[in-house]
């Protein structure tokens, strides 16, 4: 315990030190004073969103923290689908006209390969490891090896393939088949169909909740969506929506998923929890396709007729932009997030950090400050290590890692804290700072580093 002055507050650590607590998992709600951390910063990039332009045969990209249009890209014939691979790098787009996918290099926003593909390439799903692409082409789906940019697979599937996504673990592939009503799951290890399930009338696109227990489906005839159970394959619950859904995209957090409704012209909110809409929102003409921002704040919805992207904060289900794209916009999908070294604070209401290198029992707390560029709570706890060590605590009941969100630097942010057993760690007794590394819920990997003092 140090009696170095906080540099907000002017008191004493020592009068202000308290012990970061746990309780069950919840947030604590008496804030602890302690320094920022000594090293690290916050950079934020916002994400591309890349839109396909049905009749232009374009893709257009849009800058969403300004929400212009900052390139244009030809590609094939009639461009549906479109994927972006985990790390950014690369967005796969099935042109349907031309029965190919083309490959745009985020990097230069240019076409650097031209994959063919059976008839009718429509949906596009990439693995979380980026390594295949998978793609729905009439009654098969093709899957493209990322390495050297050729299809190593056809499976075959239901009539009429139209939508694809992939569980977050990689293992399954769920393919609506809107000819036959029924939703086909591809092993991705064999690819081959391990189970087929009926749902509404003409099922389109598909999506997988974060967590990967639930693919919603929508049911373009039936004005529904079918909520399958992926662990029996089995539909759970169906839920009405508006007239002839399309898109469907479910936020980070797996809270809520957003349906587009191409004849109401609306988008409809799904409370995951209940699988009850809350809230619809209008939007433009005859809309399609819709992904949400990585980190979940914004839905963006391709308006087919009205040529234009509408922007709906989440926060309020508002429309709170509307871009204009090239004609007919379909679908869309998000470059992701890029977060640099994100502040940590190592031991908070401690300084210097000191921690004693030859009690392997000790306990270290780190706290993942939120500041003006980054949001802390949208850290997946169960992503993050300390010097190779994971949280040490866990639900009595669950075996659940426990989660702990405290204002801990008393700005008015909530921070993520977390805490570390010394002996799990790879620290030496001549460490001079500690990192953490870990992923929001978004899939973006974050690092951190702070000055320690190890004391012998």
């Amino acid at each position: 315990m140090s009696t170095a002055i906080h540099p907000k507050l002017g008191i004493s650590f020592a009068a202000s030190l308290a012990i970061v607590g746990c309780v069950n998992g919840e947030r604590l709600t008496q804030p602890h004073p302690g320094p920022m951390a000594s090293v690290s910063t916050t950079l934020s990039t916002a994400p591309l969103a890349y839109v396909t332009n049905v009749v232009s045969g374009t893709v257009s990209v849009i800058a969403t923290g300004t929400n212009t249009v900052v390139a244009t890209v030809a590609v094939g014939s009639l461009p549906h689908g479109v994927a972006i691979t985990p790390d950014g790098a690369f967005a796969y787009v099935a042109n349907l006209g031309s029965n190919t996918v083309s490959v745009i290099a985020t990097a230069t926003n240019t076409v650097v390969a031209t994959v063919g593909m059976g008839a009718g390439p429509g949906g596009v799903a990439i693995t979380p490891d980026g390594a295949f692409v998978y793609v729905t082409t009439g009654n098969t789906v093709s899957v493209i090896a990322t390495a050297t940019n050729t299809v190593l697979a056809t499976v075959g599937v239901g009539v009429n393939a139209g939508g694809v996504a992939i569980v977050p673990n990689g293992s399954f592939a769920y393919v609506s088949n809107t000819a036959d009503n029924t939703v086909s799951v591809i092993a991705t290890a064999t690819n081959t169909v391990v189970a087929t399930l009926g749902v509404g009338v003409a099922p389109g696109y598909v999506a997988i909740t974060p967590d990967g227990v639930f693919a919603y489906v929508t049911n373009n005839q039936s004005n529904t969506v079918s909520v399958i159970a992926t662990g029996t394959n089995t539909v759970a619950a169906t839920v009405g929506v508006g007239t002839n859904p399309y898109g469907v995209a479910i936020t980070p957090d797996g809270a809520f998923a957003y349906v587009v409704n191409g004849g109401s012209n609306t988008v409809s909110v799904i409370a995951t929890a209940t699988n009850t809409v809350v809230a619809t929102v209008s939007v433009g003409n005859f809309p399609q396709g819709m992904a949400i921002t990585p980190d979940g704040t914004l839905a963006y919805v391709a308006n087919t007729q009205s040529h234009t992207v509408s922007v709906i904060a989440t926060a309020t289900n508002t429309v709170v932009a509307t871009v204009s794209v090239g004609n007919t916009p379909r679908d869309v999908a998000f470059t992701p997030q890029v977060v640099g070294d994100v502040t940590i604070d190592i031991k908070p209401a401690s300084d210097p950090n000191s921690i004693q290198c030859l009690n392997r029992n000790e306990t270290i707390t780190v706290a993942i400050l939120s500041t003006d560029d980054f949001d802390a709570t949208t850290v997946d706890h169960t992503t993050v290590t300390f010097e190779g060590a994971g949280e040490m605590h866990f639900d009595n009941k669950t075996d659940a890692l426990r989660r702990h969100e405290e204002d801990v630097d008393l700005d008015g942010d909530i921070d993520l804290v977390l805490h570390f057993r010394l002996r799990d760690t790879d620290l030496t007794c001549d460490a001079t700072e500690g990192t953490l590394t870990g992923a929001t819920f978004a899939g973006t990997p974050i690092t951190g580093t702070d000055e320690i003092r190890m004391v012998q």
